[in-house]
C-alpha cells in the first residue's frame, strides 16, 4: 500500500509552469517513432476451407492448419438463389439469416486441457455487435449477415451483396474492435485448431406459405450453396523469428495469450406489456465477470417455418425499460426508462444502436410478403462492471468481482408491441456473460484459464 501512496498521493498542486515530460512538436524523438522488431505481411483469404458439411441443421466443422499468426476469422454462406420476387415466393429468408442460421460455434484449442468450448449463434451476434464502436459498423454487420431474400427492393444496387453473407467470428484471436488485437502464432501448437459450426433448422430463418402443397415444399432449400472459412493471418519473412524454437528449445518456457471468454444464457419467460417482470440469471463460473450483453426477442418473432401469417425477424428485438440489475438485493445497474440507450454511447465512438429492414411474414391467403424495407432502430443492453466498455482484451486485465454458483435478479418492462391495451405473451432472454481468460500456451499445447 505505501507503493500506491507514493505513486498516486501528493502534498502539493501541480504547476502548469513545470511540465513533467520536456516534449516539442517541431521534429520527432525516439519516442515518437518506434518500429516493430519482426517482420511480419498480413494476408487475406491465402487460407479458405470449405465446411465438412453445408446442410441445415448440420454439424460442420474445419480444420486451421498451425503455421501462421492467426488473426480475424470470418464465415461466408450463401443460400440457393431464390426463384420469387418481393411479393410472391416460395420461401424468403428474414434479415440478417446468416446470424440466424448458426445454432452454435465452437472451438478446440490445439491439445488442450480445456474441451470444446462453445458459444451460441445468439451470442456471437451480440459479441460481434458489441465490439463495434459505431451504429454504422453494427449496421453494417447485421447488413453483411444477410439481405433479406427476395429482395426486389434492392435490385440494381450494385453494393447488393445478393444470396451471400460474411460472418465475423467471435474467437479469442478474431475480433471487432477498433484496435484489433495481436493474432495468435499456430505454430506454437503441436495440433491444429478446430472450428465446430452447429447450423440450425430452416425454420429458424426461412419462412414459406402454408398454403404450399407438399410436392412443392422441395423447393425450399435445405442446405448452403456455399459455406465456407476465410482467415486473415500474418506470416514470419523470417521464421527463426517464431517463439516457436525458442519454446521448444526450452520446455518450461510458456506464452501466455490473453483474451476475453463469452459464456451463453438463454431463459424463455413471460411477461404483460408495461408490466415490470423479473428474471434471475444464473450459471456464472468463478472468473472476473467483467460484464454482459442482454437482449430480449418476442418468442413468435424467431419462428419461421410454414405457416399462416409466419414472421422470423430474429434481430427485431424489443427495446424494455426501467431495467434493474441486482446482486443480493444490492443495485448494479439501475436505468430508469431507456437510460441505457445513453450509457451504451459512453466509451464508444458511436451509438449503441443498429438498424436492419422490417420482417417478411406470409399474409392470411399463405402469399409470402415483405412488410416493408423501412429500417427499424434497435439497441441491445451493455452492461459493463469494468470502468470502460471492454469486449475485447487491450493491454491489461479488468480485475472485478467474481459470483461463481450465484445469481441476479434483472428486472424490466416490455413494450407495448400487440396495440391492445394489455397483452401477455412469451419471450426469451439472451445474455452473454464476459470474463477473463489466458491460454498459458506450452510444450505444444493449451493450457486454458479463466480468471
Amino acid at each position: 500500500m505505501e507503493d500506491l501512496k507514493v505513486k498516486y498521493l501528493s502534498n502539493k498542486r501541480t504547476l502548469l509552469s513545470v511540465p513533467g515530460t520536456l516534449k516539442t512538436d517541431a521534429y520527432f524523438t525516439e519516442a515518437d517513432s518506434t518500429v516493430h522488431l519482426t517482420e511480419l505481411t498480413s494476408n487475406l483469404g491465402r487460407y479458405v476451407s470449405s465446411l465438412s458439411s453445408n446442410q441445415f441443421g448440420s454439424t460442420a466443422q474445419v480444420i486451421i492448419p498451425n503455421n501462421d499468426i492467426l488473426g480475424e476469422t470470418y464465415l461466408h454462406l450463401q443460400l440457393p438463389t431464390n426463384p420469387g420476387t418481393s411479393s410472391s415466393s416460395v420461401w424468403a429468408a428474414c434479415p440478417g439469416w446468416g446470424w440466424a442460421s448458426i445454432k452454435q460455434i465452437s472451438y478446440l484449442w490445439g491439445a488442450s486441457n480445456v474441451a470444446q468450448i462453445s458459444l451460441s449463434g445468439k451470442s456471437l451476434w451480440a459479441i460481434s455487435l458489441a465490439q463495434c464502436d459505431t451504429a454504422e459498423k453494427r449496421s453494417q454487420l447485421c447488413y453483411l449477415g444477410g439481405s433479406p431474400s427476395p429482395s426486389a427492393a434492392l435490385d440494381g444496387n450494385i453494393e447488393s451483396i445478393d444470396d451471400d453473407c460474411y460472418l465475423p467470428l467471435a474467437l479469442p484471436w478474431s475480433v471487432m474492435c477498433h484496435s484489433g488485437k495481436i493474432g495468435y502464432d499456430t505454430s506454437l501448437l503441436n495440433s491444429p485448431i478446430t472450428i465446430q459450426i452447429q447450423f440450425a433448422p430452416r425454420e429458424d430463418f426461412l419462412t414459406w406459405a402454408s398454403s404450399i402443397s407438399g410436392a412443392n415444399l422441395t423447393t425450399v432449400p435445405s442446405n448452403f450453396n456455399v459455406s465456407e472459412i476465410v482467415v486473415r493471418q500474418q506470416m514470419f519473412s523470417d521464421r527463426s523469428q517464431s517463439l516457436k524454437f525458442d519454446m521448444q528449445n526450452d520446455p518450461t518456457a510458456v506464452y501466455n495469450y490473453p483474451f476475453k471468454h463469452y459464456q451463453s444464457f438463454q431463459k424463455d419467460f413471460e411477461a404483460t406489456e408495461k408490466e415490470s417482470t423479473m428474471v434471475q440469471l444464473t450459471n456464472f463460473i468463478n472468473a472476473d465477470l467483467i460484464g454482459m450483453v442482454v437482449y430480449v426477442v418476442r418468442k413468435s418473432k424467431l419462428a419461421g417455418g410454414a405457416r399462416a401469417n409466419g414472421v422470423v425477424s430474429p434481430l427485431d428485438i424489443s427495446l424494455p425499460y426501467n431495467l434493474k440489475l441486482l446482486f443480493n438485493g444490492q443495485v448494479l445497474y439501475n436505468s430508469p426508462g431507456k437510460l441505457y440507450l445513453l450509457q451504451n454511447c459512453a466509451g464508444l465512438s458511436g451509438s449503441g444502436s443498429y438498424s436492419v429492414p422490417k420482417t417478411i411474414s406470409t399474409n392470411t391467403s399463405g402469399t409470402l410478403t415483405t412488410v416493408s424495407y423501412l429500417p427499424i432502430v434497435r439497441d441491445m443492453i451493455f452492461i459493463d462492471f469494468s470502468r470502460k466498455h471492454s469486449l475485447c482484451f487491450e493491454h491489461e486485465y479488468e480485475n472485478t468481482f467474481r459470483i461463481a454458483q450465484q445469481t441476479l435478479d434483472l428486472a424490466l418492462t416490455l413494450p407495448m408491441e400487440s396495440g391492445v391495451a394489455i397483452a401477455k405473451d412469451t419471450y426469451t432472454l439472451f445474455a452473454t456473460y464476459i470474463y477473463n481468460g489466458v491460454n498459458s500456451t506450452q510444450q505444444g499445447s493449451s493450457n486454458i484459464y479463466f480468471d
